[in-house]
């Protein structure tokens, strides 16, 4: 019982962590958003040494496609971060709820949330790809892009392997509620 409660409170921690991500990646987008409003305007205004804002970023090897590109891929991610957030604290708060992840109905909600995860991580990269296309057949330039599948994927992977573990302890939790509703019927 003690490894249970270990469980559960590591539930409730990721839970929280989940709300912290919630609250943050929020702030995050509406930064991007206001980031993808006010470079239109400031591109061209003078900012710092008589030095516009294309001017500086063009110092930097940074052209302005690669701004809105960044930005805009940034606005996705911040919104699939707010979904992936709010998802995986619902999942969470359910588990808690429950009271143990050896349930099979937590199990199979672990493999839905874990797919979620894959799934929406893969169709983001997929996604930003296409943006960052677009913006280059705009300006009419090719730049390079990193793309990272790395934390959610990840993540999704590893509740797929904890969902393994916890089929077992439901399976065996099963057995043993069997067994003793065949002792009470004695």
């Amino acid at each position: 019982m003690k490894a249970l409660r270990i469980i559960q409170v590591l539930a409730k921690v990721m839970r929280v962590i989940c709300l912290v991500i919630f609250v943050l990646t929020i702030i995050g987008a509406v930064f991007t958003l206001l980031g993808l409003i006010i470079v239109p305007v400031l591109q061209d205004q003078v900012l710092y040494d008589g030095k516009t804002l294309q001017m500086l970023l063009l110092e930097k090897n940074i052209s302005m496609a690669q701004v809105y590109a960044g930005l805009s891929v940034g606005l996705l991610s911040t919104g699939v971060g707010i979904f992936l957030a709010k998802y995986n604290e619902s999942f969470f708060a359910y588990e808690i709820k429950e009271g143990t992840p050896f349930k099979m109905e937590v199990v199979k909600r672990t493999r839905k949330n874990a797919l979620v995860n894959i799934i929406v991580s893969v169709s983001l990269v997929i996604l930003s790809i296409i943006v960052v296309g677009i913006i280059s057949g705009i300006y009419k330039t090719k730049f390079n892009f990193n793309y990272s599948l790395v934390s959610s994927v990840g993540y999704g992977l590893a509740l797929l392997v904890i969902s393994l573990f916890c089929e077992y302890g439901a399976e065996k939790e099963e057995k043993v509620e069997v067994i003793d509703n065949k002792e009470e019927d004695k």
